[in-house]
C-alpha cells in the first residue's frame, strides 16, 4: 500500500545520504511498481511518479549508480538506471534537474564518465562480429545493461529538440507486413547529436537520409561539419539498428542505437578503441556549424 511505499522511499533516503549503502533488489522493483502507478491512493493526492519525484528519488538514484558498491552488484545497477530512466523519461522537469544537479555536484560529476566505461565493458560483450545486429539477444545481460546506460547517457546530455519533430508515437499495426511499415515509416531525414568528453555535440555525427529496407538492412548517406559527405550501411531490426558512416577520406565511425517509441535512437558511437553516447531522430536536415565543438 501507499504507507508502505512511503516508508521505502524514507529508507532509501537513509541509506543514500547516511550510510551510502544499496536498497535489496526487491525494494526497487517496488520503486518500479510505485512509478508506474497512475492512481491517487492516500496518504497522498498524487500518483505514484509524481510522488517520486517530490521525493527527489532522481537524486537518491543517481547517488547509488555512483556508489562504488553498485559497480559489483550488476542486477542492482541494471534496475536503479531503469528506475532512473523511467522517471526522467516521463518528466521533463526531473531530467532537467538531474543535468543541473550532475553538472554543480561535486559528488555526482563522475556519473557521465562512469557511464561511458559501462558502454566500453558491455559494447564488446554484446557478441556482435559486425554490422549485422539481426540476430542480438534483446534479453541478454549485455544488451539491457548497455540499453539503460546508453539511455541514461542521452538523458543526462540531450537538449529539449533533440526528438521527433512531432512527437507521435511511431504508428505501426502489429500485422504480417509490420517490418515493411516500419521501414517505410522509418525512412527519410535523420539528425543526430553525441557526446565527447562529456560534452554534447550537436554537429557530429551529422544529420542522415536513411533507407531503411524490410529485410533488416539500411543505406543512405549523410553531412557532418568537420568532414562534410559521407555514406551509411548497416543493419536494423523494430528495436536496434547499427550503421556505419564512412567518409570519402577513409575513416569509418561506427553507430549502435536503441530504438524508442517514437522511432528515435539512443546508443554508443565507437570509433578505435574510443566509444561514447548517441542519439538521432526524424528530422529535416540542419545547418551544421562547428562552433558547438569543445
Amino acid at each position: 500500500d501507499r504507507l508502505s511505499f512511503v516508508h521505502l522511499v524514507s529508507q532509501m533516503q537513509k541509506l543514500v545520504e547516511i550510510e551510502r549503502m544499496a536498497l535489496p533488489h526487491a525494494q526497487i522493483r517496488e520503486l518500479m511498481r510505485l512509478a508506474r502507478c497512475h492512481e491517487p491512493c492516500p496518504p497522498c493526492c498524487n500518483d505514484g511518479l509524481t510522488f517520486l519525484a517530490e521525493a527527489k528519488m532522481h537524486i537518491h538514484l543517481a547517488a547509488l549508480i555512483c556508489t562504488p558498491a553498485q559497480a559489483g552488484d550488476t542486477l542492482q545497477l541494471l534496475q536503479s538506471m531503469q528506475l532512473l530512466n523511467f522517471i526522467c523519461q516521463h518528466r521533463p522537469d526531473v531530467r532537467r534537474s538531474l543535468q543541473e544537479i550532475v553538472h554543480d555536484s561535486a559528488s555526482l560529476s563522475t556519473l557521465k564518465e562512469m557511464l561511458e566505461h559501462h558502454m566500453t565493458i558491455y559494447l564488446p560483450r554484446l557478441g556482435l562480429e559486425s554490422l549485422d545486429c539481426r540476430g542480438i539477444c534483446p534479453e541478454g545481460e549485455a544488451f539491457q545493461m548497455l540499453h539503460a546506460t546508453c539511455l541514461l547517457h542521452y538523458h543526462l546530455l540531450a537538449k529539449a529538440e533533440d526528438a521527433p519533430e512531432d512527437y507521435e508515437m511511431i504508428s505501426v499495426p502489429l500485422h504480417d507486413d509490420f517490418v515493411k511499415t516500419l521501414a517505410l515509416e522509418l525512412t527519410g531525414h535523420w539528425r543526430s547529436a553525441m557526446s565527447r568528453d562529456g560534452q554534447r555535440l550537436g554537429c557530429f555525427p551529422g544529420d542522415f537520409a536513411l533507407d531503411f529496407d524490410a529485410s533488416g538492412r539500411l543505406s543512405g548517406s549523410g553531412r557532418d561539419a568537420i568532414n562534410g559527405q559521407f555514406s551509411i550501411s548497416g543493419f536494423w531490426t523494430p528495436g536496434v539498428q547499427y550503421m556505419r558512416k564512412e567518409s570519402p577520406r577513409g575513416y569509418a565511425f561506427d553507430l549502435l542505437g536503441f530504438r524508442k517509441d517514437d522511432g528515435s535512437i539512443q546508443g554508443a558511437w565507437i570509433m578505435s578503441a574510443r566509444t561514447g553516447g548517441f542519439w538521432a531522430w526524424k528530422g529535416a536536415a540542419r545547418e551544421l556549424i562547428l562552433d558547438e565543438l569543445p
